[in-house]
């Protein structure tokens, strides 16, 4: 039978089965720890998609501070400020790039608000352009060459915006002819199909 004797206190249960009680003070801390992480993670994420929407980190147009910036100086500029510029105009390439993936779509499901919707637009992005140009000393054209390349840059996306807005007014205008010239046909066809006996 059994070696322990039957008046013997029971065993405890092995540790890796007892319960740990935190007191109250302990579990307020906890909880609080965790209401400090899920605030952070919720303002890091509000700050990554503020940085999405607006196209970059730097935008004159959404950021006032940045818009009072001096402009830099055109003879010997410092490489921080060349590089704020680089950015700023890379964030308007890109503004730029995916405002004409938005069109092509807008174009292939015939929205007839396109050429509306993209003058708004490119009115606040011109005026971007043209805060960052000013901030950046890129007119007249610089005589350093990190300007100048920055200052080329600035014009082929101002040309390449130009572009694609005289595209788009062309194509509304094409596309209301044709459906003028496609609604008088079907007019005419219905008026024809009238008169047949």
């Amino acid at each position: 039978m059994s070696d322990v004797p039957a008046d013997a206190p029971a065993a405890a249960p092995p540790p890796s089965t007892a319960r740990v009680s935190m007191p109250l003070w302990g579990r307020g801390l906890w909880g609080l720890y965790a209401l400090l992480v899920a605030l952070l993670v919720v303002s890091a994420g509000v700050g990554i998609v503020r940085v999405l929407m607006r196209g970059g980190p730097l935008n004159p147009a959404n950021d006032p501070s940045l818009a009072t910036l001096t402009p830099i100086d055109p003879v010997s500029p410092d490489k921080t400020a060349l590089r704020r510029c680089h950015a700023d105009l890379d964030g308007l390439y890109h503004q730029l790039r995916e405002r004409v993936v938005t069109l092509g779509m807008a174009v292939r499901n015939l929205d007839p608000g396109m050429l509306e919707k993209w003058q708004r637009w490119s009115a606040t992005w011109r005026a971007e352009l043209g805060s960052l140009s000013v901030r950046c000393s890129l007119e007249p054209a610089p005589a350093h060459p990190a300007l100048a390349a920055l200052a080329e840059a600035h014009a082929t996306l101002r040309a390449a915006e130009e572009r694609y807005l005289a595209a788009l007014a062309e194509l509304a205008r094409d596309e209301s002819h044709s459906l003028t010239a496609a609604a008088a046909s079907l007019k005419a066809a219905k008026d024809a199909l009238g008169r047949t006996p």
